[in-house]
């Protein structure tokens, strides 16, 4: 993938398995959230689990990929 260039400054295009991962993360979020009220044991093991993902972005080089 080459760098594209835009008005702020260049960009890389995300590949699809990035954003298959993003996806995930805001979907584990979402579940984690409407799980909070009724079992707070799997929200907290949901949590964790986006919580790896993000990680795992900010360790790669798409860190400044927003969510």
């Amino acid at each position: 993938m080459s760098p594209q260039f835009c008005k702020i400054g260049k960009s890389s295009p995300i590949s699809d398995n990035l954003l298959k991962l993003k996806k995930q993360y805001q979907l584990l979020i979402e579940q984690a959230y409407n799980m909070s009220m009724t079992d707070a044991g799997l929200s907290d093991i949901l949590y964790y689990k986006a919580f790896k993902i993000k990680q795992a972005f900010i360790k790669s080089k798409y860190r400044d990929v927003v969510f």
